[in-house]
């Protein structure tokens, strides 16, 4: 049986990369979904997983939770993981934010 978690917001420097590496490792053997918003760091974290956790199964995905047809076309990707549709999501890793401004302390 594959289990499947989704963990959003994955750059290297956040929490949600490593709970993402600790998911796709013995004894989890997760594969895990990263949705990040910014290709490159989305990539890199990819990369790092794999490198430090051999035998995971890690794919990154773009997702911009600000916007809904980023969310929708995330969906879609997903959707198209060979078993994703089999065998459904364990796991939902809800570590990304969004920000709607910057307020200045007076």
């Amino acid at each position: 049986m594959i289990k499947y978690a989704i963990v959003t917001g994955c750059s290297k420097t956040s929490i949600g990369f490593l709970s993402s590496k600790m998911l796709a490792a013995k004894p989890h053997n997760f594969t895990v979904i990263l949705g990040c918003r910014n290709e490159l760091k989305g990539k890199e974290a990819e990369e790092e997983i794999k490198r430090e956790v051999p035998s995971s199964n890690v794919i990154y995905k773009k997702v911009d939770l600000a916007s809904f047809q980023s969310i929708r076309d995330f969906v879609e990707q997903v959707n198209e993981i060979k078993g994703f549709k089999e065998f459904g999501l364990s796991l939902l890793v809800n570590n990304a934010g969004v920000g709607w401004g910057r307020q200045t302390l007076v």
